[in-house]
């Protein structure tokens, strides 16, 4: 194979191209096909051209203007051709190649291929094997000398030389993953990095009478986020811990469910004006106590140990975390115990958010900021409630997201550090701005801040699942997931993300696990639903989507999906119903128009649905920022004035297999 800097310059002519492997892949180029056991594909010459090209980088990232040069000759291309080709790579690689490469889109830079989520290797580290597949066991299994591209088809074939070292490496690396590996049901991808795993248990309060469960969370919750700030270790989210421990307290039994290889728990006691808090580290798998401590504090500063605490743990596990501001501190931190408490009752209402909760809690919010204008968290529990009103439909975003903008500045100018106002910047960037590039600094500077922060790593698999990049979406909602494996709205995510990469089974099978652990989780139900929609199975999907309907209180996005089942199923008079029902709320309430549309498209009224799809626009439309992964827009993709809308947001795609 020429190098990247010879072959960059010369135009891709596929007849002098010989066959290669690309993961489970045999592509021959001057057929135009690709080969996966039984089954094949024909490519269209200039897809196959764009996977030539690509291939023959050898992991090195292509930019736009080096695929014109090769496979357009050139000419000026307008941005949906190149959208158009490169949405067909991405579909044959997770259908026909069931996953085993990727297309990966650096915005504003180009574009390459991997494999198992890793880039091929460069030209010279390819032990000679001129095979862009190179570094694939699979691949290497079932033809050990398979060819690559090439500059000249006369380049004698080599056998494969694999460097021991490099074998040995990969051996090791994947017995260390195997050792931190959670199992989950559906098939996960492997952490370049594994690390040890800390849960933190509730803290127990010893006093007769009922517990103290804001005081129990919150000792455990402060320990979490001061833990967290290490990118040694991995911390669970308490969510998690929480609910298995409600099971079974054993911390033995909580810290095997969770894989750690460390548990913290404690007790508080309460004695006339002094609170006496015992904490202790266990070392699994035996349980081991290796360090344990005690500390007394003023009832009303119970929460001020946290310093000590979190020190003295991270002292014992030989971690180095960031030395506590004092610049930024505030009496809801802890210095105010009553007003600690109150914060935290209102970020308990966050966790399950409803659009009664979050109301209350930014009321609660608002009265923290009133006696402490100085707490930069209760600033940025305000931007996560307005957004969150957005994101589940209640409140037009336009009304939203500029409250939760002016809470984020408010935070950060308080904090210019704090995790969860950058993690809200990634949001509003993402759900409201469209701004994709902006959106990913932002969360992978929150990411960079706290790198076991469950809603930063969730947040930011979301925008890439959006954004059309499968596999790298996977990697980080698999890491939200081992982060807080319990729950129900990460695994729904997880499955929904498998959907919208092209793994239907695993997406399936990962649906199921979520409704195991909540049997009446609406999202799911609605994804699960979605699936079953897609594979014509009209009568399930409607079953799912009922229930998703009736557990979401009707929400309107469960409700269009339901109607859009029915009309697919021949059930129109039901379909149109559900549609007035909508409209009519439409009159009083929010209801994006996205959700009209997708009602619309699936009745055959392509022509209504567009103009919704410009109303939804205008309107900032949270819903639109799944156009290029959700199939049920697959009807509109050759439609004019859907791709211009698409490409204007930069999400265009040919086919879509989520939804």
């Amino acid at each position: 194979m020429a190098k990247p800097s010879d072959a960059s310059a010369e135009p891709v002519v596929l007849a002098r191209v010989p066959a290669f492997r690309l993961g489970a892949v045999q592509v021959d180029p001057p057929l135009l096909q690709a080969v996966c056991g039984d089954r094949s594909e024909t490519l269209e010459p200039r897809v196959m051209q764009v996977l030539v090209a690509l291939a023959e980088a050898r992991g090195r990232i292509v930019t736009r203007d080096e695929l014109i040069a090769r496979c357009w000759d050139g000419r000026v291309v307008g941005e949906g051709a190149i959208h158009r080709v490169t949405s067909r790579i991405r579909h044959l690689a997770a259908d026909l190649g069931g996953g085993s490469f990727q297309l990966e889109n650096i915005p504003r830079v180009g574009y390459r291929l991997l494999e198992d989520g890793r880039p091929l290797p460069p030209a010279d580290r390819a032990a000679d094997v001129d095979t862009p597949a190179a570094g694939t066991a699979q691949a290497g299994a079932a033809d050990p000398a398979a060819p690559g591209p090439a500059a000249d088809a006369g380049t004698p074939r080599r056998p494969r030389r694999i460097p021991v070292l490099a074998v040995l490496a990969t051996v090791l690396a994947l017995l260390a993953t195997a050792v931190w590996w959670p199992h989950p049901p559906a098939q996960s991808l492997p952490d370049a990095r594994p690390m040890p795993a800390l849960a933190v248990l509730p803290f127990r309060t010893l006093a007769p009478g009922a517990r103290d469960e804001l005081l129990e969370q919150g000792m455990a919750e402060t320990l979490i986020a001061q833990l967290s700030a290490s990118d040694a270790i991995r911390v669970h989210a308490l969510g998690s811990a929480q609910r298995l421990a409600m099971q079974n307290p054993d911390p033995l039994r909580v810290a095997q469910a969770l894989q750690a290889d460390y548990v913290v728990d404690g007790t508080v006691q309460a004695r006339q004006d002094r609170v006496r808090v015992n904490v202790r580290l266990l070392s699994m798998p035996q349980g081991t106590v290796a360090w344990s401590d005690t500390f007394d504090a003023d009832a009303g500063a119970v929460f001020g140990l946290q310093d000590d605490i979190a020190g003295a743990v991270s002292q014992a596990l030989a971690l180095k975390l960031p030395a506590p501001s004092l610049a930024h501190r505030s009496p809801c931190d802890g210095g105010d115990a009553a007003l600690y408490r109150q914060y935290l009752g209102a970020r308990h209402l966050l966790h399950a958010p409803t659009p009664e909760r979050l109301h209350r809690a930014i009321a609660m919010f608002r009265q923290i900021l009133e006696r402490d204008p100085l707490c930069a968290r209760a600033w940025a529990g305000q931007a996560f409630a307005w957004r969150t009103l957005a994101i589940i439909g209640e409140n037009p975003p336009a009304q939203s997201f500029p409250l939760a903008e002016a809470a984020i500045e408010h935070a950060l100018a308080l904090d210019p550090n704090l995790v969860e106002a950058h993690a809200e910047i990634g949001f509003k960037r993402f759900w409201f701005d469209w701004d994709w590039a902006g959106a990913e600094q932002a969360l992978q500077r929150a990411i960079a801040l706290n790198p076991s922060s469950v809603d930063a790593r969730r947040a930011y698999a979301h925008l890439l699942s959006n954004l059309g990049e499968g596999e790298r979406a996977l990697e980080q909602m698999e890491l939200a997931r081992r982060l807080d494996p319990m729950s129900p709205l990460n695994n729904a995510l997880y499955g929904q993300f498998m959907a919208a990469a092209g793994r239907a089974d695993q997406a399936r099978h990962q649906l199921d696990h979520t409704l195991q652990l909540a049997p009446d989780f609406w999202i799911a139900l609605l994804h699960l639903g979605g699936m079953e929609m897609q594979r014509g199975d009209f009568e399930a999907a409607i079953a799912s989507l009922t229930r998703a309907t009736e557990h979401s209180g009707r929400n309107a996005v469960a409700l269009s999906a339901l109607a859009s089942a029915h009309a697919k199923a021949g059930q129109r008079d039901r379909a149109e119903a559900i549609l007035r029902e909508l409209e009519q709320r439409a009159a009083t309430s929010y209801v994006r128009p996205s959700r009209l549309a997708a009602v619309e498209v699936a009745l055959g009224r392509h022509e209504r649905a567009l103009d919704l799809l410009e109303q939804a626009y205008r309107e900032r439309d949270l819903g639109l920022t799944f156009l290029r992964v959700d199939s049920g827009w697959n009807p509109l993709r050759q439609e004019p004035r859907f791709i211009a809308l698409s490409e204007r947001m930069g999400l265009y795609a040919e086919h879509a297999v989520g939804w």
